[in-house]
């Protein structure tokens, strides 16, 4: 499903998307920066997809959180959050 995103440096550890029987399923899609200092998560929460970036392994707060019910959104989110990371990771 993100085949176009470039995540680098990051290391997509786990990946259903592209399963589309498992688009309803809590955990779908994520990624490593930095040896999980940052995570990126991507999962299915009731009625709605959730995109988090989890810092240090905190799940509790994530630093950063959108949500949509529609997959047609997930990619232009996904975007957003990889551009978020990648800002963070030069500062």
């Amino acid at each position: 499903m993100f085949e176009r995103i470039d995540f680098s440096p990051g290391i997509i550890t786990y990946n259903e998307t592209h399963n589309q029987n498992y688009m309803h399923e809590e955990d779908l899609f994520q990624v490593s920066y930095n040896q999980d200092m940052y995570v990126l998560d991507l999962g299915w929460y009731g009625n709605e997809y959730a995109l988090m970036l989890i810092e240090q392994l905190n799940w509790s707060n994530p630093i950063w959180e959108k949500r949509t019910s529609e997959v047609l959104e997930l990619e232009p989110i996904m975007l957003e959050c990889v551009d978020y990371i990648k800002e963070k990771l030069l500062r």
